[in-house]
């Protein structure tokens, strides 16, 4: 997805506060100020519709802030202080527990620097997958549209439209399990060897190219 120029320069502008926050080590409270602000400014929520609810509470602890729309909440956000130096998805057991009675099946976990989105399933127990994971400074850096392609599902606009939901599919299709899966179906490789037959000085057979596919993946 192509970015704009205004919404680059916004994504810019965070990308400095967050690394300056890190950098001065700032605390969880400040960090959280700054993730509403991107939120409203970037996202495009509006805390005055009610878009953004915070400090939801979980057993006798607080979620940092919720994305509420349509009087119904479709994300929440645990933030960590900008300086911490690694995420982990320890670090959303806090919200799951709020998520798993609300059914909720999303939470970004974010120091404003490091972004990642899980997918949580409900049965027996809570089971969460990586959708995402992102260093905004550093990407934005070296591909703004690769950026803006991923943090654009998190908009306002596209939640709405429920682009957050297909995204997913789509990552489910793309992971590199599914396209070794296909790489190394029969199907593939027969049209691979159908297509490197027109060069080859002699037959080749389904074996030689599984063994030629597995090659280039290692």
């Amino acid at each position: 997805m192509q970015i704009d120029k205004d919404t680059l320069n916004k994504l810019k502008k965070f990308a400095k506060v967050f690394t300056d926050a890190r950098d001065r080590e700032a605390n969880e409270s400040d960090t959280v100020m700054y993730l509403i602000e991107f939120f409203k400014e970037v996202l495009g929520y509006d805390p005055l519709l009610g878009d953004i609810s915070k400090e939801i509470p979980v057993n006798d602890r607080f979620c940092d802030f919720g994305i509420r729309l349509d009087n119904k909440m479709v994300f929440l956000v645990e933030a960590k202080a900008a300086g911490i130096k690694q995420l982990k998805p320890k670090h959303i057991e806090q919200a799951e527990n709020y998520a798993s009675r609300a059914f909720i099946y999303w939470v970004l976990l974010t120091n404003g620097v490091t972004w990642q989105l899980y997918h949580l399933a409900f049965g027996q127990g809570i089971e969460h997958e990586l959708v995402f994971e992102l260093n905004l400074p550093d990407e934005l850096e070296k591909n703004p549209d690769f950026v803006w392609g991923i943090l654009s599902v998190l908009t306002k606009r596209s939640i709405k439209e429920e682009s957050l939901e297909t995204y997913y599919e789509q990552q489910k299709l793309l992971n590199p399990k599914n396209v070794v899966n296909l790489l190394l179906g029969e199907e593939m490789l027969m049209k691979l060897r159908q297509l490197l037959a027109r060069k080859a000085p002699a037959r080749l057979d389904l074996t030689t190219v599984f063994h030629a596919v597995v090659q280039v993946l290692n």
